[in-house]
């Protein structure tokens, strides 16, 4: 994914001189498949630009998602967590449904130190989801705070 950054730019103007339609399908050429993390970090890098506007419903049903507003706040959370918990999550291959509990977080930084916890482990996917439901229940410090207390 290192490679995106690059990419968006670069495949944004191939698209320009009809190497390709358009940037998704040369985005999709050089990286046809793409974990969550990834296209986390792509979406929240291309979703203001014009060039990507009218590919934009494109991305999803490419990389066999569908936009709504969870799987936004989904993409929204995991691009503020630490990159080793993106990369465990890439991974484990991680889906937006096992994120759920994300969502509900209020302050993604808050719960960088567990988070960084499971992208060094050695969990297995679901311990780490199991680890991440109970962080948010019980909040960030491990005292019973709840949801409405996440905030820190």
């Amino acid at each position: 994914m290192s490679d995106l950054n690059i990419s968006i730019r670069l495949l944004t103007k191939l698209s320009t001189y009809k190497v390709a339609a358009t940037p998704l399908e040369a985005v999709r050429a050089c990286h046809p498949h793409l974990s969550l993390p990834e296209i986390a970090r792509l979406w929240s890098r291309i979703k203001l630009l014009s060039e990507w506007r009218e590919c934009l419903e494109q991305l999803w049903p490419t990389y066999q998602l569908r936009w709504n507003r969870e799987l936004e706040v989904t993409l929204e959370k995991l691009v503020l967590t630490p990159r080793a918990f993106q990369d465990w999550c890439t991974q484990k291959q991680v889906g937006a449904q096992d994120l759920s509990p994300l969502r509900s977080v209020s302050n993604p930084e808050a719960f960088a130190l567990v988070l960084l916890a499971i992208g060094h482990s050695v969990l297995s996917k679901n311990l780490g989801i199991q680890v991440l439901e109970w962080t948010d229940r019980v909040g960030p410090h491990g005292c019973a705070c709840g949801r409405s207390h996440a905030k820190i």
